[in-house]
């Protein structure tokens, strides 16, 4: 109703003449208008009708407005300038004049206000008075600030967001994009390449190299369907004309122009990292399978989450169900599986490497493997799982066995051999005696070695230096030399 009001007031207030009819209509449609603020002036700019839109507006109620001049209705400052004066001048000299400044209302509080002055004559065409019309731009002036904001906190977003975007029309022609999807497409500091500029004609690959029919481009149900796609990883052609791995997500913009907004990341880093990956990986399992030592990974919950093909060959210990799968537990005797299970919570619960041996009696013998676990952390410094090394130590184990028996044999024959029989070493220093020398000598092994045997048996140091020098270059056939020791009994 305002704007109808303000096109029919703005028709009577242009006219040259206005008679009291015109007048009273206007005052009419003033009073029936609520959301503007319509009055009269007289000659000298006094208020001389007040509606209630002024009143709405202002603040001001119709007996305490009418008979004041209007430039109460302005800040100071603007009536230091002279405005109110110079707003009556510019109307009466224009016929019409319209202007948005600051108003005052009758709390003190500003406003930004359209207004919109027209002189009024009489039927002699002498000014009788002006009709003003003034609206408040405080929700314009608020939705103005609001969307400026929106539009500063949609560019800071869209230069900083670690993606490029790309913004583009209701046919897929790119409108804007920020500094991260320049860098992508090869464009940054030079214009759009025609080949970019709408994104259903990009350039892409399949996986072989093949180039993807527009039809079927990754980003055509966006605006075909109105579809929302996302995380599809398709190759582009830039314009360097490289070829590039991305990652694309677009949805179309709810707005009645229609276009989509897509973001584009940069993937080719991640794709070589996860061939790298892969290959390790290949790498790692191979080592694995190839590795004569049984590997098992175990979670907090003791359940075996891999273990290579090892275990098959282990009498006892394969899971009951299928290989390479989460497992309960090893199978194994119930006092062995009393020390596997102390061994790992211990693993679990200190997060410090455990050694133990697991035994247990097979159809072949006594079997013996030799597990270190070795905690695996979590980022938050706990222990996630633990992996295991387990190594049949059997057959070391019988060598170490049978080697000591060998050893303990030949002890007691070099012990009760009815010769003094010495060893020494490279060097010439004295290991260990026989019994012999006890018997002879009335010296211990023990006291043998603390006392210079070769100073005792060979006396001479040139006879000494020439045994040290021949056990030092012996070849192991023997040489004999005769002790010159007053102990020594023939």
């Amino acid at each position: 109703m305002s704007l109808e009001f303000q096109s029919v007031g703005r028709e009577i207030m242009k006219s040259k003449q206005l008679e009291q009819s015109d007048r009273q209509l206007l005052n009419l449609l003033g009073r029936a208008v609520k959301d503007s603020a319509v009055y009269l002036l007289d000659v000298s700019g006094c208020v001389v009708t007040w509606n209630v839109g002024a009143q709405n507006i202002y603040g001001f109620q119709e007996p305490e407005i009418v008979g004041q001049h209007f430039s109460c209705l302005f800040p100071r400052e603007l009536v230091e300038l002279g405005q109110p004066s110079n707003q009556l001048q510019q109307a009466q000299h224009l016929e019409f004049y319209e202007v948005e400044s600051k108003r005052i209302r009758a709390d003190g509080s500003e406003f930004w206000a359209n207004a919109a002055i027209a002189p009024l004559h009489d039927s002699t065409g002498q000014l009788s008075g002006f009709a003003e019309v003034v609206r408040d731009l405080t929700e314009r002036q608020r939705t103005a600030q609001v969307l400026t904001e929106i539009q500063a906190k949609y560019k800071t977003v869209l230069q900083i967001c670690p993606a490029g975007i790309l913004i583009t029309d209701e046919v897929g022609n790119i409108q804007e994009t920020n500094a991260v999807a320049e860098v992508i497409l090869g464009i940054s500091n030079h214009p759009i390449n025609p080949s970019l500029s709408n994104i259903l004609d990009w350039k892409m690959l399949t996986d072989r190299g093949d180039y993807i029919p527009a039809s079927e481009n990754s980003i055509a149900p966006v605006f075909a369907e109105n579809a929302t796609v996302e995380n599809r990883e398709v190759r582009i052609v830039n314009a360097k004309g490289e070829t590039i791995w991305t990652r694309l997500t677009a949805a179309p913009i709810p707005l009645e122009c229609g276009g989509a907004a897509i973001a584009i990341a940069d993937i080719g880093s991640c794709k070589n990292n996860e061939s790298t990956i892969y290959n390790l990986e290949q790498e790692l399992r191979i080592l694995l399978e190839n590795t004569p030592d049984i590997i098992a990974k175990f979670d907090k919950d003791l359940r075996q989450v891999y273990t290579n093909s090892v275990i098959k060959t282990a009498p006892n210990l394969l899971p009951k169900t299928v290989f390479d799968s989460a497992q309960e537990k090893w199978e194994m005797p119930a006092e062995t599986e009393a020390i596997w299970h102390q061994a790992i919570q211990t693993a679990f619960t200190t997060g410090t490497q455990q050694v133990t041996q697991l035994d247990w009696q097979t159809q072949g013998g006594l079997k013996s493997y030799q597990a270190c676990l070795l905690p695996q952390f979590a980022k938050d410094d706990s222990v996630a799982s633990v992996l295991t090394i387990a190594r049949d130590v059997t057959d070391r184990q019988r060598a170490e066995s049978v080697q000591q028996q060998q050893k303990e044999f030949l002890q007691t024959i070099f012990d009760y051999m009815p010769v003094m029989l010495a060893f020494y070493n490279a060097v010439g220093e004295l290991q260990s005696v026989n019994r012999e020398w006890e018997r002879v000598l009335g010296w211990s092994s023990s006291e043998a070695i603390e006392i210079d045997l070769l100073a005792e048996c060979y006396p001479e140091p040139a006879y000494r230096e020439t045994v040290i020098e021949t056990i030092s270059r012996s070849d192991g056939n023997g040489t004999t030399f005769k002790p010159r020791c007053d102990r020594v009994i023939p």
